[in-house]
């Protein structure tokens, strides 16, 4: 697809995110993308559309396609923290926290039937943890699809310079500090980036970079 069909159909679509709604301005862009070979803005789009909707239905599918273009080698989660880890990057907040309140509400429903007021009073207090916890880790992290490759530092300096770094379509979750942040997702780029590095990632959620 040459660049300058490419322009009117993505002002086109564009003019139309509000009519199709936000899965299938997502999907439909990644596939524009995919069209041009644009595989790591591909997978961004796809993986919006994804983290923005409950059940991704053919976007899952087409994900697998645009991974095994990039050709990422991402490490398997080995422990329970890297499988944590995992989960909220494949879920993002909003689907962190409807998990969260899916896994309190049957509790605490116990709790209402047997002593009234009080489970009701309990029940109001488990909404508020999945609430707090999504709240916080939408504000303390965000979701990136690097654009160019990015360097990895063992620690938030440029003396922890590593040999490794982030190439270019990989999902990172990160939790920012300042101009730094740290990564905890994959397995096998977990460490530090430097906020100018990825200045161009691609973001799933949060405000960082």
């Amino acid at each position: 697809m040459s660049q300058g069909r490419y322009d009117d159909a993505r002002k086109l679509w564009d003019a139309s995110r509000q009519q199709v709604g936000e899965y299938a301005y997502w999907s439909n862009l990644g596939t524009l993308h995919a069209l041009r070979e644009d595989w790591p803005r591909a997978r961004h789009a796809f993986e919006m559309a994804s983290v923005g909707s409950w059940w991704p239905g053919r976007v899952s599918k087409e994900l697998g396609k645009v991974r095994e273009k990039l050709a990422i080698d991402e490490a398997v989660p080995q422990n329970l923290n890297e499988r944590g880890q995992a989960l909220l990057a494949q879920l993002g907040p909003a689907k962190v926290w409807f998990l969260c309140l899916i896994i309190l509400l049957p509790v605490f429903a116990g709790l209402k039937a047997r002593w009234g007021w009080r489970g009701w009073c309990g029940l109001l207090l488990a909404a508020l943890i999945p609430i707090a916890f999504a709240t916080w880790f939408q504000t303390r992290s965000a979701g990136l699809i690097v654009l160019t490759t990015a360097p990895l530092y063992d620690g938030p300096s440029p003396i922890f310079r590593s040999e490794r770094a982030a190439p270019v379509g990989a999902k990172l979750l990160v939790f920012p500090e300042g101009d730094w942040a740290r990564v905890t997702y994959p397995p096998d780029a977990t460490g530090w980036v430097r906020r100018s590095d990825v200045a161009t990632a691609a973001n799933l959620w949060g405000i960082w970079p």
